[in-house]
């Protein structure tokens, strides 16, 4: 007849109610309804639990139905099963007397003096006992929810209990399962959080090859953007994906079902999802190096320009600062394309990069390009326009360039590895040439020419020289060498400069020295020691801030300060990589993202798929906000 619950406490309800009227007119006892209700519904249907939780049989079920539909305290029925005995002695005679259960047991009252109803409570009136309906849904092992509660002489344990982890974890249970079972979608989640899942797991795959090619700066497409295509041009990307999906059968499946669907149909294995993948990954890393920058404060700022292959002028912008630790270092932010060489046109550039990252201009402290007249002038170069806007931020000429004028003013085509192999080989290279003279199989202008070559080795003036610029070529060239490094600092420079100046002014009093190696040739193939430039790295002292605030202030101004612009000359390289004569159409933008995730690939390789897919699935929202 009754085929829910709600309806079953319902009329059991409204029954009890009539008859409680009725028999206080007639000024008798009311029967139990719920008592009767409860025995004729729960030993026969396993469907619906009755109202008394004594009877209930535990089960999945029940959890389900409980939690969803709620239950009742019986708070409306009489509580004379709830009679217990209690022994007192008074006056060294035992007296008995009896206890009830009182309705104030399912309140509390908090410090504040405020009341809570005790809401997981419910009475049973086939045991005249009080039941907590979570413990006893989840099984938790206490009294309250094996037998029932019935102390009424200590009403304090109730207390006791409610305030035990284990009555708050199962009322925690209770409340998560009511709130999924209130959800009419719970199926249609349960579907959405699945085909999330697998989407999140194939676009970690697809992030981690767009990561990989990218920080290796290498080509993503081919000629042919298709999925086991027979040809072997098919692109960097879809040979990365088809070998992961060798040993992935998640991947497989997925290229299997969605690997050409055409347009009009999502598979996230298109060019158009890893190029989102390689602006927002470009993004990542530069908000990265702005944070930094930031909190440092103070930083410089390198610029270069150079064209590349499709002859459009590139000005590469790299600024160095100082990380948290005091070490140095120099970040790529992007190359500006067609600027000029005008220097106004390259000042406001600078400017305005900085301030599309929100650098204050007022903590620039340094400045370092080439000794190109636009650049290092000082009434109207790049630099005297900066000095203009920051007055503190003074230039630097960059020492690897001036290093390299020097040398090649003095050696002009001469080549340190040149020297070093002719000095090393010597014997070796005299016995070759003499092979070729006599060789009659030989054509005649390779004889001639080997006979050419031998005679001025056979000169003492071709050892000596070949000694002398060796040692001072080898010395230039580790100078050289140490001057184009990150860490180096302005003071290093100095050092290093006056080091150069002192091994050459001894080089004029070593003329006998030299003469007697280069004569030593003639007679033995022994090897000549090198001079080695020996440079002593000073590191700045860690733990000096809380001492010396202001003495670490200046450090760390002075160690971003810039000693050259290797670094933008270095972008060069990988400029030539990434803008190749197969990629001469790439649009500036994408050549930013992929210059940024390759030269800086230490943070590139540091990023997380998480936060990648997250701002991916951002975008790729169509949903009105």
């Amino acid at each position: 007849m009754f085929k829910k619950s709600g309806m079953v406490n319902k009329s059991a309800e409204q029954l009890q109610t009539g008859l409680t009227t009725l028999c206080n007119n007639l000024d008798t006892e009311p029967p139990c309804v719920s008592k009767h209700i409860n025995i004729l519904f729960e030993p026969n249907s396993t469907d619906i639990p009755g109202l008394d939780p004594a009877l209930w049989c535990i089960n999945e079920q029940t959890r389900q139905y409980i939690c969803k539909n709620g239950f009742s305290q019986n708070l409306d029925v009489k509580f004379t099963a709830s009679k217990r005995l209690y022994n007192v002695v008074q006056k060294g005679h035992f007296r008995n007397y009896f206890r009830y259960l009182n309705i104030d047991f399912f309140k509390t009252v908090l410090i504040n003096g405020e009341s809570c109803q005790r809401d997981y409570l419910s009475y049973s009136e086939s045991t005249g006992s009080i039941y907590c309906v979570p413990c006893l849904l989840f099984e938790n092992k206490t009294n309250f929810s094996k037998t029932g509660f019935s102390d009424w002489k200590h009403p304090k344990k109730i207390s006791y209990h409610e305030n035990s982890p284990e009555h708050k974890l199962c009322s925690y249970k209770m409340k998560e399962l009511a709130s999924d079972l209130s959800k009419i979608n719970t199926k249609l989640i349960h579907q959405i959080e699945t085909e999330k899942k697998y989407w999140i797991s194939v676009l970690t795959r697809v992030c981690s090859v767009v990561k990989s090619l990218a920080s290796h700066g290498l080509s993503f497409r081919g000629d042919v953007e298709k999925f086991g295509s027979s040809t072997s041009n098919t692109g960097n990307f879809i040979m990365m994906m088809e070998l992961l999906a060798e040993y992935d059968p998640l991947l497989s499946e997925h290229i299997s079902k969605y690997g050409n669907p055409g347009k009009g149909n999502t598979s996230y294995l298109s060019f158009s999802t890893y190029e989102q993948f390689i602006k927002i990954m470009s993004e990542k890393v530069i908000n990265i190096i702005v944070d930094e920058i930031k909190s440092s404060k103070y930083f410089s700022i390198s610029i270069d320009s150079t064209p590349d292959i499709s002859h459009t002028d590139q000005l590469s912008f790299i600024i160095r600062y100082v990380l948290s630790n005091g070490e140095p270092i120099e970040r790529f932010i992007g190359f500006l394309e067609n600027v000029g060489h005008k220097s106004e046109n390259i000042a406001e550039s600078v400017l305005s990069v900085l301030k599309k990252y929100n650098l204050d201009v007022c903590y620039l402290r340094g400045q370092s390009y080439d000794n190109a007249k636009n650049m290092s002038g000082i009434y109207s170069g790049v630099q005297a326009r900066i000095k203009q806007v920051s007055p503190l931020a003074d230039f630097v000429p960059c020492s690897a360039h001036s290093l390299n004028l020097v040398g090649s003013c003095a050696a002009n085509c001469s080549r340190e590895d040149v020297c070093h192999s002719l000095k090393k080989n010597w014997s070796s290279i005299k016995q070759v040439l003499k092979e070729l003279i006599n060789d009659d199989y030989e054509k005649p202008f390779v004889r001639s020419e080997a006979r050419g070559l031998i005679r001025q080795m056979n000169k003492l003036e071709t050892a000596y020289m070949t000694v002398f610029w060796s040692d001072i070529l080898h010395t230039f060239n580790k100078t050289s060498l140490l001057l184009q490094s990150v860490d180096i600092d302005i003071s290093t420079v100095v050092s290093l400069y006056n080091s150069l100046i002192e091994y050459v002014q001894t080089l004029r009093s070593m003329f006998n020295d030299y003469e007697k190696l280069a004569k030593a040739m003639f007679d033995n193939d022994d090897l000549i020691p090198d001079y080695e430039h020996k440079n002593r790295k000073r590191k700045k002292q860690k733990n000096i801030e809380a001492i010396f605030p202001y003495v670490y202030v200046a450090l760390r101004m002075f160690l971003c300060t810039p000693a050259s612009n290797c670094s933008t000359e270095r972008s060069f390289s990988t400029l030539r990589r990434i803008k190749s004569y197969l990629r001469s159409t790439m649009s500036s933008e994408r050549l930013n993202s992929l210059a940024i995730l390759n030269i800086e690939s230490s943070i590139t390789k540091m990023i997380d798929y998480d936060d990648i897919i997250k701002s991916f699935a951002s975008k790729q929202s169509r949903r009105k906000v």
